[in-house]
C-alpha cells in the first residue's frame, strides 16, 4: 500500500506539492495525471524517496521514506 499524507515539496521559486493526500491499494491501478507543471513528476519522485518533501509523510508497505529511503 502507498500512503501519502499531508504532503508538500517546495521548489525555490514556486511550491510543487501542497498537502497531497493518496492511497492506494496492493494491486490496484492507478493513473496520475495533470496539466504540465502540476507536481506529477515531483510526486513520483518524492514517492521513490529521490526527493525529500518539506513537510508530510510517504509510507510504502507501512515503510517512511523519509526515515528508510533505502527500503523503497
Amino acid at each position: 500500500m502507498i500512503q501519502v499524507e499531508g504532503l508538500i515539496y517546495e521548489y525555490p521559486t514556486a511550491r510543487a506539492l501542497n498537502g497531497v493526500n493518496l492511497h492506494i491499494a496492493p494491486g490496484s491501478v492507478t493513473a496520475l495525471v495533470g496539466p504540465n507543471g502540476a507536481g506529477k513528476t515531483t510526486l513520483l519522485r518524492c514517492l521513490a524517496a529521490l526527493e525529500r518533501p518539506y513537510a508530510g509523510v510517504v509510507r510504502i508497505d507501512g515503510v517512511d521514506t523519509a526515515k528508510n529511503p533505502r527500503a523503497v
